[in-house]
C-alpha cells in the first residue's frame, strides 16, 4: 500500500505557524491510517518514524527521534523502522548516516 506524502511546498508558510503545521500533518496521518483496512495497517512500517523527509523540523520531528516514533505510534502505526549503529566506545545509538554533518 502506497500512502501519498504531503508536499511541504503546498503550505503557505507565512500563514501556517509550526504548531498549526504539526497539527495538520498529524491530522493527515491519522486520517490516512483510518482510511485503510485494519489488515493493511498492521503491515505498515513507519520509516524512521513520522519525520520530515527534507530534514526540516517545522512540521515533523527529526528522523530516528523519540518524537518521530511517538508521532507514528500515537497515530495508529504499530511498527517503526530505525537505524541502529554502534559507536567506537561501544554505545548503541540510532543514526542513519556515518556522521552528524547534515
Amino acid at each position: 500500500v502506497m500512502i501519498p506524502m504531503i508536499n511541504n511546498n503546498n503550505y503557505e508558510e507565512s500563514k501556517i505557524n509550526d504548531e498549526e503545521g504539526r497539527k495538520l500533518e498529524l491530522k493527515w496521518l491519522r486520517a490516512m491510517i483510518k482510511s485503510l483496512p485494519p489488515n493493511h495497517v498492521s503491515h505498515l512500517v513507519s520509516h524512521r518514524g513520522f519525520h520530515n523527509y527534507c530534514d526540516r523540523i517545522d512540521n515533523r520531528p527529526i528522523e530516528n527521534s523519540l518524537a518521530a516514533y511517538e508521532a507514528a505510534w500515537t497515530s495508529g502505526l504499530h511498527l517503526c523502522e530505525c537505524d541502529v549503529a554502534v559507536t567506537k566506545d561501544e554505545k548503541i545509538i540510532l543514526a542513519h548516516d556515518d556522521d552528524f554533518r547534515r
